[in-house]
């Protein structure tokens, strides 16, 4: 991974208050240097045969850590039994790399 090659990593939950606890815990926790919340998105999805509708709030998070470190630790604070975990590799400018991995070292 080149030094400012960077994760950004999505989520889903049907509470704002629950995005804002997941996106505080990410950053105090430093799995991630920064969490964005935002919403309520609109969501359709197929879930046991049916499908569903509802509301949700997208955290997004920027981090330098390995993807299972980042998933195992969404998986112990998110409340869906299968949660959207989806990791985008990304290239950033080598100031803002720079400040992701020195929050995370």
């Amino acid at each position: 991974m080149s030094s400012t090659s960077l994760h950004m990593v999505v989520t889903t939950v049907d509470s704002e208050t629950v995005a804002h606890e997941i996106a505080k815990t990410l950053v105090r926790e430093q799995v991630a240097a920064c969490v964005q919340v935002s919403g309520p998105v609109t969501s359709y999805y197929w879930w046991e045969g049916n499908l569903e509708e509802g509301q949700e709030w997208r955290v997004i998070l920027k981090t330098s850590l390995q993807p299972n470190q980042v998933e195992n630790a969404i998986r112990n604070i998110h409340p869906y039994s299968v949660p959207q975990i989806i990791f985008v590799s990304v290239e950033a400018s080598a100031d803002y790399a720079g400040w992701v991995r020195k929050v995370l070292s």
